[in-house]
């Protein structure tokens, strides 16, 4: 265990990166290693994903005000940031802007950008954000070996789209660590390696506001 949770710098976690990145993985394993609460995303049942990856600019804008309202809702309630506990989550919010800036139309994005920033104020901000990138064609790989159904039309050029958006917002002046790992193969080593990283990082403390590792 790193530090009681009274005493840990930092009380809200999130784990942002590329889908296929790994993020969910790395934020179970933190909350199991350091003895702290894990809040997972809650996306898989959304029937609008399976038919945004066949006709994306059809559902693009119900699916992205739906990811919207359902993570808000979920932040919103949790009962672990509600008591001030000491929380990883495998995602940011601000992952919502992100992807409807690529997914939707400059008049839905506009409409969509209006009600995101009504309702992120109302939520609490996360203390430290740890940004995972490596290629698309890394994430592409690690989305085939999953197999999720829903995944199985995602192009390696929506992938890449999406890769540079987050390197892009992660290197914003902000609280946040940036760990690249683009090795050509990646195993089960390599996330033992990059978990590894973050661990030791939480340990010995971060001495820059923006702090960036190579794996």
């Amino acid at each position: 265990m790193l530090l009681p949770n009274q005493q840990f710098v930092f009380k809200y976690i999130c784990i942002e990166g590329n889908i296929g990145n790994g993020k969910t993985t790395i934020a179970k394993r933190l909350s199991e290693e350091l003895k702290i609460q894990f809040l997972g995303e809650e996306f898989e049942n959304n029937p609008l994903l399976p038919l945004f990856y066949q006709h994306p600019e059809k559902y693009a804008f119900p699916l992205e005000l739906s990811f919207l309202l359902d993570r808000y809702r979920q932040l919103k309630n949790s009962e672990f940031l509600l008591k001030n506990e000491v929380v990883v989550s495998d995602y940011f919010i601000e992952k919502c802007e992100y992807f409807a800036s690529l997914n939707l139309s400059e008049t839905e994005y506009q409409d969509f950008h209006g009600i995101y920033s009504f309702l992120v104020k109302d939520l609490k901000s996360p203390d430290l954000i740890i940004f995972i990138h490596t290629s698309a064609e890394n994430a592409l790989g690690n989305i085939k070996k999953r197999n999720r159904s829903f995944e199985a039309n995602i192009p390696l050029e929506y992938l890449k789209k999406t890769a540079v958006k987050y390197e892009q917002n992660s290197q914003l002046d902000r609280e946040a660590i940036v760990i690249n790992f683009y090795l050509k193969e990646l195993d089960s080593t390599t996330y033992e390696r990059l978990f590894t990283e973050i661990v030791s990082l939480l340990k010995s403390g971060i001495n820059a506001k923006t702090l960036t590792v190579q794996v």
